[in-house]
């Protein structure tokens, strides 16, 4: 499979970083109804991987992209999998995965197609409708 990266944008986490006028995933300017700029945090852009990029075939395929997006680098490998492995066991475990993120919002807007949906269900629906 073909390594395929992307630059994103980022906002930095935190007070006290300038606040700018945002730009979304394009590096076009994010407005306001009103046509003014919506302001945050500093943005920054940062290389990311493609959801495609990395095969799950099978063992030597997937060691062979890891290893491709690193160029080789061994060391940034086991450090990139335990800090991933570490941030998704630690939010799997407090239930703060994204989508049950999300879930909670919109039980809390009480939006008609959650209702009497656990958060976990809303979730699930969710990665279903790949949002």
């Amino acid at each position: 499979m073909a390594i395929a990266k992307v630059l994103n944008w980022f906002s930095k986490p935190g007070k006290g970083f300038p606040q700018t006028a945002q730009v979304d995933k394009d590096g076009k300017p994010v407005v306001e109804k009103d046509g003014s700029a919506v302001m945050g945090n500093e943005q920054y852009q940062a290389e990311q991987l493609t959801d495609e990029s990395i095969s799950h075939e099978g063992g030597e395929a997937f060691l062979e992209d890891v290893l491709a997006s690193v160029d080789g680098d061994l060391e940034l490998a086991a450090e990139m999998f335990r800090t991933g492995w570490n941030r998704i066991t630690r939010l799997k475990a407090g239930g703060l995965d994204e989508y049950q993120k999300a879930a909670k919002g919109i039980i809390k807007l009480g939006l008609p197609w959650a209702k009497g949906l656990s958060v976990d269900e809303v979730a699930e629906k969710l990665r279903e409708m790949g949002a």
